[in-house]
């Protein structure tokens, strides 16, 4: 095809050489080669990135720093398959069957080969360069997921996908979404509540909370990481041993010091900061989340190990608030993956996220809760869960749920 194009257009073609600088004389332009030879040119077009040669301009020429950006939608698109968003969204369609395991969910909408490997197996496969891997792949899973190139295929793909544009969040904050469901499903919300055992009682499961709190059931649904928790399930059940990630999140309004990343002033500092996979950086990402003024800025780090003082003083010049949360975020993900089930004890106990070990997402785990919600009308008598009308929502009455 090259050479056809070549032909075609009938110019002389210069192999093994690289352009040295390019300088305006008049209304031409003199292109030297690092071999010496000298070309005059009306029009020069350059058609490789200029972030990737060195070519001196004369005048010097001004572009926006590109980070690797270009390569993004390319790679995504070769990474794994270009019909990987398309197979996710088979979930929601009409003809879609109800699903006992998190393998089988997988396999039909053919993502389970995914959750075998990991997503470094994936990017090598699909030709990117270690550098491309090292600077801007393994930089996006330490900001979305804490973790490297070494976290299993799927969980890689959706962090990427996370990473482009075209994201979208609920004005005022997705939160409300939440506020939203709870409002037309008519529940009792019980917060700052935790469950300690939940115990099967003939027919029913008994729910007891650690302020000495009884509730009886004909359905439990675990919408909770069980890794982390102590509920006594009697009798016992059974689901693989995860690890579950801590991501340290710290929120800091001030400054940042420009000294510290070897700069002389704030302005050239951009809006989001990642890092290499490299064990004496200290933190994952710092971005800004929201700009009060030139001199005062909220900001979000994420770390793997908490922050102290010490090192908060030296990345910030200025520190007036600052807010430490050890967020037990989403699971190690290690390849192959193994699934706990759905359906924890073969009668009515179900498990939400079971499916995390996938991927763990707000989209994710709301395919995983449409899923068992149809599985519970599916094996309850008579197939369907019987409301009355009194029992239904008044949408024109709902609440927003401040407490969220």
């Amino acid at each position: 095809m090259a050479a056809g194009l070549i032909d075609r257009a009938n110019v002389s073609l210069h192999l093994n050489k690289e352009v040295a600088s390019i300088s305006l004389k008049g209304k031409k332009y003199e292109v030297n080669s690092t071999d010496g030879q000298v070309y005059y040119c009306e029009v020069v077009v350059v058609a490789t990135p200029l972030d990737e040669v060195k070519i001196d301009f004369i005048p010097p020429i001004s572009i926006p720093e590109r980070h690797l950006h270009h390569t993004y939608a390319t790679f995504v698109r070769g990474l794994l398959n270009p019909n990987l968003l398309s197979r996710f969204l088979r979930y929601y369609e009409d003809s879609r069957p109800i699903f006992y395991t998190v393998d089988e969910m997988l396999k039909w909408a053919d993502l389970h080969g995914y959750t075998r490997h990991t997503l470094q197996k994936e990017l090598v496969a699909a030709g990117l360069s270690p550098r491309l891997i090292s600077e801007l792949v393994t930089v996006i899973m330490r900001i979305n997921y804490g973790q490297n190139v070494n976290i299993s295929g799927l969980a890689g793909a959706v962090s990427l996908c996370g990473s482009g544009g075209g994201l979208w969040s609920v004005e005022g904050g997705n939160w409300q979404m939440a506020a939203g469901l709870i409002d037309r499903a008519n529940v009792s919300l019980h917060l700052n509540e935790e469950v300690a055992s939940i115990s099967l009682k003939g027919k029913k499961y008994e729910v007891n909370s650690t302020d000495g709190q009884v509730y009886y059931c004909e359905v439990v649904v675990v919408a909770t990481p069980l890794d982390e928790v102590k509920i006594d399930f009697i009798p016992p059940i059974s689901i693989p041993e995860r690890h579950v990630h801590h991501t340290y999140t710290t929120f800091v309004r001030g400054l940042l010091n420009p000294v510290y990343f070897g700069l002389s002033s704030t302005s050239s500092l951009p809006d989001l900061i990642g890092t290499l996979e490299v064990p004496d950086f200290p933190f994952s990402s710092i971005s800004v989340l929201k700009d009060y003024s030139k001199d005062d800025k909220a900001y979000k780090i994420f770390s793997r190990k908490p922050m102290a003082d010490d090192l908060l003083n030296k990345i910030f010049s200025d520190r007036k608030e600052t807010i430490r949360i050890d967020w037990a975020a989403y699971p190690h993900y290690q390849a192959p993956e193994t699934f706990a089930p759905f359906l924890l004890d073969g009668h009515q106990l179900y498990y939400i996220n079971a499916f995390e070990n996938a991927a763990s997402t707000m989209e994710t785990s709301s395919v995983s809760a449409e899923n068992i919600a149809r599985l519970i009308l599916s094996r309850l008598p008579g197939g369907r869960l019987q409301i009355s009308k009194s029992e239904t929502s008044d949408s024109s009455n709902a609440k927003m749920h401040p407490e969220l």
